[in-house]
């Protein structure tokens, strides 16, 4: 019984426990922040929530910076959830378009697959596999929140701002990964020691550019709806 809550392994009733207990955890913040809309309670209650994952951001990074011995391959807050986590705090302190924008098509399109796909060994008695699954369904469950709570409408105008600020993301931590011969991004000529969507995606460099493919078309899936909303109620 203690080797199943030290270690942990994708696709197991483990797996799928704890994304049941994170989307009840998304369906309760987002039942209460629908109930405080229209009161003077939502901003603190948004604060709140904004803090929190502020407070995670920062004890995650610190402790891989904080290691000994320093292993910069892994302590760089340069990973997409590590800019994700960031995004959260902020869309949810300025709501910033931008800020909307990369939560919505970076976190549901983007961060998902540490939820669906982690790269994580530790299980529930360590505090990183809490640490781990929190951040991420936070991300997820944040963007899900801005929909649903705030009534974010992504456009066209959002989808090209997260798809060229994520293709810029690739291009500049494919240089980071090629020059110091790290995986930042899933980017590099390295993979993943869970099972992750690159294992189908062919040899290193190709499958960076059908990397990028997949992402860019799940962002216009992730658009779809919206696009066709807007089309449907636009007078004829």
């Amino acid at each position: 019984m203690a080797a199943a809550f030290s270690s942990f392994a994708p696709f197991t009733i483990l797996h799928a426990l704890t994304i049941v207990m994170l989307v009840a955890a998304t369906a309760i913040a987002i039942v209460i922040g629908r109930r405080l809309r229209g009161t003077r309670w939502l901003v603190p209650f948004d604060i709140a929530f904004a803090a929190t994952a502020l407070v995670m951001w920062v004890v995650e990074d610190a402790q891989h910076l904080l290691a000994r011995p320093l292993d910069l391959a892994h302590a760089l807050p340069l990973e997409v959830c590590d800019l994700e986590g960031l995004v959260l705090a902020l869309t949810l302190f300025f709501r910033l378009p931008v800020f909307k924008a990369l939560l919505y098509f970076w976190g549901i399109g983007l961060s998902s697959q540490g939820l669906f796909t982690p790269q994580l060994h530790d299980g529930p008695s360590s505090f990183h596999f809490w640490q781990f699954f929190f951040r991420h369904g936070g991300i997820v469950g944040g963007a899900i929140y801005l929909v649903a709570v705030h009534g974010y409408r992504p456009s066209w105008r959002d989808w090209r701002t997260a798809t060229l600020l994520g293709i810029g993301y690739v291009l500049a931590i494919v240089v980071v990964d090629i020059g110091f011969g790290f995986n930042y991004g899933y980017v590099g000529n390295a993979r993943p020691d869970q099972p992750s969507l690159i294992d189908v995606l062919g040899p290193w460099p190709w499958r960076v550019f059908l990397m990028v493919a997949a992402a860019v078309a799940v962002f216009a899936l992730l658009m779809a709806p919206w696009a066709l909303r807007a089309r449907a109620r636009s007078p004829r």
